[in-house]
């Protein structure tokens, strides 16, 4: 089925290279630029944000640049700090990839609806169906996150992130705890400091984020 060209201005920031939400906007009739150089050219239009786990591009770096997690981390945590430096909150939507694992037809219904797009039910059921088909196996709990050894400040930009990801991605990350033991990890090393922080403390560090918001 053809689908209904749809004259909208929007780009994509799509770190993992995947070009998947570029397809899912072709799905939709949609054609985005990609948001590239933040540090030279804010975008002028809005801004889809694509975000997964921090862990899972750090070990796509690794194995596709050799780059060792902490770097990877660090090139995480530069990317997306520029882009939210460079975009008001109202002209930015956060799409997280667990958010598509979940529920695709509820969160592709979410974006076509933040984009003010008319959308079929077929249509949207042949998009979603194709980003499932196509949406990277690799995935992280938040729990190995932590365990990982990020430093405190990429932990507490990525809750930003997943507060701003919508409920789609809340629901998703409920499900996800649902399924482990909720229990606090042993103490890590993370900033020079001790710290003790598992999946409970970071829902309840979401939840309050949402509070906040």
């Amino acid at each position: 089925m053809k689908c209904l060209e749809q004259p909208v201005d929007v780009a994509a920031f799509e770190p993992s290279g995947s070009g998947l939400m570029y397809r899912l906007l072709a799905g939709l009739g949609i054609e985005a630029c990609a948001v590239e150089d933040l540090a030279r050219r804010a975008p002028d239009e809005r801004v889809i944000v694509c975000l997964d786990n921090p862990l899972v591009t750090a070990r796509s770096r690794a194995a596709d640049a050799g780059m060792s997690v902490g770097d990877a981390f660090a090139e995480w945590g530069s990317h997306h700090r520029e882009l939210r430096a460079h975009t008001p909150r109202h002209r930015r939507l956060v799409v997280h990839y667990d958010a598509l694992r979940h529920d695709a037809p509820a969160e592709v219904g979410r974006l076509a609806s933040w984009l003010g797009v008319w959308v079929s039910r077929e249509q949207l059921a042949a998009t979603a169906a194709e980003v499932m088909g196509r949406l990277r196996t690799q995935c992280a709990t938040a729990e190995e996150l932590i365990a990982s050894g990020p430093s405190e400040s990429l932990i507490g930009l990525y809750l930003d992130l997943c507060a701003e990801a919508g409920p789609v991605y809340h629901r998703a990350l409920v499900a996800e705890v649902g399924h482990e033991p909720v229990e606090v990890l042993g103490p890590t090393q993370r900033d020079g400091h001790r710290s003790e922080l598992g999946v409970a403390e970071l829902m309840a560090r979401l939840q309050e984020e949402l509070k906040e918001r």
